[in-house]
């Protein structure tokens, strides 16, 4: 059975370092996991830079089967109803097309492109608005 944990977790931290490419001792607002059985880890999302407004997310996963809309009605959810915000912002560097694609898949749009500020040339950032978020139930 598969079920969505909240909050600040070590656990979660180390295993999704590796997957994006971060150190695990990244600036923490809070992390959103999902996972099956209550131990095997299948995905989670990142929050850092919170303000009230808005907040920077991450997500990872592993294969291609993990994500599930309940998943991302939990995240959304939390994002915009319990954090109360505005915006979702993701940044993805120029030449990760499926991360761009999965990005623009969920609702996000590209607001804004920084040219050389990755090694591997732009960062572009997505941002997602509550009232255009297609996850989101009534809330």
């Amino acid at each position: 059975m598969r079920q969505t944990l909240y909050g600040d977790s070590d656990l979660v931290k180390q295993w999704m370092a590796p997957r994006f490419g971060g150190p695990a001792a990244l600036p923490f607002c809070s992390t959103i996991a999902q996972v099956e059985d209550k131990h095997k880890l299948l995905g989670a999302v990142w929050l850092e830079n919170y303000n009230g407004a808005s907040v920077t997310a991450h997500i990872v996963g592993d294969g291609r089967r993990w994500l599930t809309r309940r998943f991302l009605e939990d995240v959304f959810h939390y994002v915009f109803a319990v954090l109360g915000c505005r915006k979702v912002i993701g940044i993805v560097r120029e030449t990760n097309g499926h991360a761009r694609a999965f990005d623009e898949k969920l609702g996000f749009r590209l607001e804004a492109s920084i040219a050389d500020a990755d090694p591997e040339g732009a960062l572009l950032i997505y941002s997602l608005r509550r009232e255009d978020c297609k996850f989101l139930k009534g809330d």
